[in-house]
């Protein structure tokens, strides 16, 4: 079943809280393309996305966050942390930070990535449930990321519920910074320079 955001934004959130609450998987456009979600907390949730992805479990998931106090709630955050956030979240950042206990080992042993989504759907699911909000790509690990709403419905046959804001405009991917290592694991429009000024310290060479 696919509902398409838009005018139905308030029943498509409801249904959103509903079924990630009850341990369901949704598919929901971002701010670059289409994540696969669920709640970070629910283990059975978590082995049906790396099943759909054919993804080895063990890999890491990221996830999207609400706001700074969620990013407090699950994850060990040091002053660096604290200022990237302010500077540049919403927005095409994400972070490695150590993971607290209350974060399931399934998503990612010790680290997990997270990111404040710039897409307000996104970002407001992740506050409905106070809980983050699994955001990896619509896709089988390896294959390309999904734009379009025609693709999404390879995947209807194995999700919950399907969220379409129509054709989603490609964008590049976010900066990936490793708070644990001081270091950029990719870098997308926040340029290194960026985050060295913002941290007033050099980051270390991959």
């Amino acid at each position: 079943m696919i509902i398409k955001i838009g005018k139905n934004t308030k029943i498509a959130a409801i249904l959103g809280k509903e079924i990630l609450m009850n341990g369901g998987i949704i598919i929901y456009p971002t701010e670059t393309s289409y994540g696969l979600g669920c709640k970070a907390t629910s283990k059975k949730a978590l082995k049906r996305i790396f099943e759909i992805k054919k993804r080895g479990i063990g890999k890491k998931l990221p996830v999207i966050i609400s706001g700074e106090k969620m990013a407090a709630d699950f994850f060990i955050l040091n002053a660096d942390a604290k200022k990237l956030i302010a500077r540049f979240m919403p927005g095409p950042l994400t972070l490695i930070a150590k993971a607290k206990k209350r974060m399931p080992k399934e998503i990612g042993l010790n680290k997990v990535a997270f990111r404040i989504s710039s897409n307000k759907f996104a970002c407001g699911l992740s506050e409905a449930i106070n809980c983050p909000l699994v955001s990896t790509s619509t896709n089988i690990s390896g294959e390309k990321n999904i734009y379009k709403e025609k693709e999404l419905l390879d995947f209807e046959h194995c999700v919950d519920l399907i969220f379409s804001a129509g054709n989603l405009k490609p964008r590049k991917p976010s900066t990936i910074y490793d708070l644990t290592e001081n270091k950029i694991a990719r870098e997308g429009e926040i340029k290194k320079e960026m985050i060295e000024k913002t941290i007033n310290k050099k980051i270390n060479h991959n």
